[in-house]
């Protein structure tokens, strides 16, 4: 029979505990840190898991992704957020975790990698749904309704496509890159000017657009004290008149954070115009 020393033992035992036990334990990446806690991994109860159709999704607002068991952190510096902030990533796997200090239900969804997003584990990770921008945001029910409040508009599919660009490539703050101009949908609309209001926006990218007014209704709307059909109208009438949209042409694309979502609230109307301040800059 094999004999270990008591010595080995000891150490063995001591290395598994800091393993398992120790938040910060790091393991060293080019891109990002893995930081290991048992005991964070222990507050989540999972409540289910399963498939979802496939979809892309995109970041914003977080530095960090998870394991599948909450076990490892990766933490991204400041100096690398646009490697997760402003990629698209595919998920296809969600669950409902239930945190038994805080008692509350957290959303996660894994996302992978692809062609242009390798930067994150090989196995992929998840991130809070907190975090996500999905292309239906609160969805093409919602967005009719929004427009029915708009005299003399209606929703254009490439134009609800433009809005999602606008959606997801400003989040980093980078702005739309020459990939993202040489879609297709660019052709049917370019070279008439291109308009985009960014309405109420909670993020740090668009301050000119989130004055005291906005503000003030955003927390009314976060506290349920008012309906999200009045809360458009008031926003956007503070900035616009309602048939700002009707004397360029009657199509437009909405697209709206859903609730849930760390930029509840935030309104994008994507629209052409002949008037230049409106123009929607490419860089």
């Amino acid at each position: 029979m094999k004999k270990f020393s008591l010595g080995l033992i000891v150490t063995v035992c001591m290395m598994s505990f800091i393993y398992f036990t120790y938040p910060n334990n790091v393991h060293a990446d080019n891109v990002y840190k893995a930081y290991n806690s048992k005991q964070r991994s222990n507050k989540y109860k999972l409540i289910w898991s399963k498939k979802i159709k496939p979809s892309e999704v995109y970041l914003t607002g977080t530095d960090k992704l998870y394991s599948k068991n909450m076990f490892s952190m990766y933490y991204y510096k400041p100096d690398l957020i646009n490697d997760l902030l402003g990629r698209k990533f595919m998920t296809t796997e969600k669950e409902k975790l239930y945190n038994i200090v805080d008692h509350k239900f957290y959303y996660f969804y894994k996302i992978n990698r692809n062609y242009n997003s390798i930067r994150i584990p090989s196995n992929g990770a998840w991130v809070r749904d907190k975090w996500t921008i999905f292309p239906e945001g609160m969805g093409i029910e919602k967005y009719r309704q929004i427009a029915s409040m708009l005299p003399g508009v209606k929703l254009d599919n490439d134009f609800q496509k433009f809005a999602y660009l606008v959606a997801h490539t400003f989040v980093d703050g980078q702005g739309i890159g020459d990939s993202d101009w040489n879609d297709p949908i660019i052709e049917k609309v370019y070279p008439k000017l291109m308009g985009a209001d960014v309405l109420s926006d909670p993020s740090s990218y668009w301050k000119k657009y989130d004055n005291n007014f906005n503000k003030t209704m955003r927390e009314k709307l976060y506290k349920n004290q008012i309906s999200f059909e009045d809360y458009f109208k008031a926003v956007f009438t503070h900035s616009f008149d309602l048939n700002r949209y009707s004397k360029y042409g009657n199509k437009i694309g909405i697209y709206m954070d859903p609730k849930g979502s760390s930029l509840y609230g935030r309104i994008i109307i994507f629209f052409t115009t002949t008037n230049r301040h409106d123009k929607f800059d490419r860089y």
